[in-house]
Order: structure tokens, then sequence, then C-alpha cells
């Protein structure tokens, strides 16, 4: 990554399923056995990887058939991502990508980031529901900013 951009990687997204074979791996627990006594955190790995933060994927979602036994699988599988995300986002700033936000997308209710809510009473069911609305996107910015390990563990 610094060698196609000029920037180190400072951020890594890992599945659960990674970061366990991490905080299990040899080589790290013999790096800290002395200091943390055997036990390796994620911001230990961070600063092994060089990296200012790791976020960690650890969604679930329902594969079965409506109606079938609830089969939940792993939505991150056994992936990792690191690359360079600049802290200070601006415009023609590089980074691997950015989140947009949206204002003014509802009229009355706002946008963006900040959140817009709105009460809903449902005399049928004599209950009030509240609806929450964020508009956004995400967007690759610089895709050699980043790479990306299909598989990364076995």
């Amino acid at each position: 990554i610094k060698a196609r951009t000029g920037y180190k990687p400072n951020v890594g997204i890992f599945s659960d399923e990674v970061m366990d074979v991490l905080t299990d791996h040899p080589l790290l627990l013999e790096r800290y056995k002395y200091t943390q006594g055997g036990t390796v955190t994620q911001d230990m790995i961070a600063k092994v990887l060089g990296l200012e933060k790791i976020f960690v994927g650890g969604a679930v979602s329902l594969t079965n058939n409506e109606g079938a036994t609830d089969v939940l699988a792993e939505m991150f599988g056994k992936n990792a991502w690191i690359g360079y995300v600049n802290p200070t986002p601006r415009l023609r700033s590089m980074s691997a990508g950015y989140t947009f936000s949206y204002k003014g997308v509802a009229r009355n209710i706002g946008g963006g980031y900040d959140v817009g809510m709105r009460k809903i009473v449902d005399t049928e069911l004599m209950a009030d529901k509240n609806q929450g609305i964020m508009c956004y996107t995400q967007r690759v910015i610089d895709a050699g900013a980043g790479t990306f390990f299909s598989g990364a563990v076995a």
C-alpha cells in the first residue's frame, strides 16, 4: 500500500474468525508472553501490525428459508482488509474510502448523520412507533489505498 500510495495503512477490518486466529496465534502469544501472561488484545494486534485502529465485523445473517430452523452465517466470513483511511477527511485528500451523508433529504425529518426521528401513532395496536431516518453512502476513493484478503484464515 505504501509503495502504491505513499501512505502506510492505518486501519484494519477483520472478521470475528480472523480475530480469533490472531489472538491465539503462536507468534503473537510468544511476543507478549512475559508481559501480558499469554493474553493478546485487539490493541496489541494493531500495534504489531502498525495500525492505529482495528474494527471487528461480527454481524450474522439468517440464511434459512422462511419457516425453517434458523441458520446463522457470519457476514464477514474469513476475510480481512487493511488500508489507509485519512483521519481528517477533506476534499481532494487521499483515502481508501469515505462515508458521504446527505442532509435535508426528508423534509421536516432531517437527514445525514443527524438522525431524523418521528413518532407514528398506531391506534389499531394502541401503540406508538418511532421511525429513524439516515441518508448516507460509502464510496471507494482510491482502491490502491487498501488490500482485501479473501479467506485470510483457514
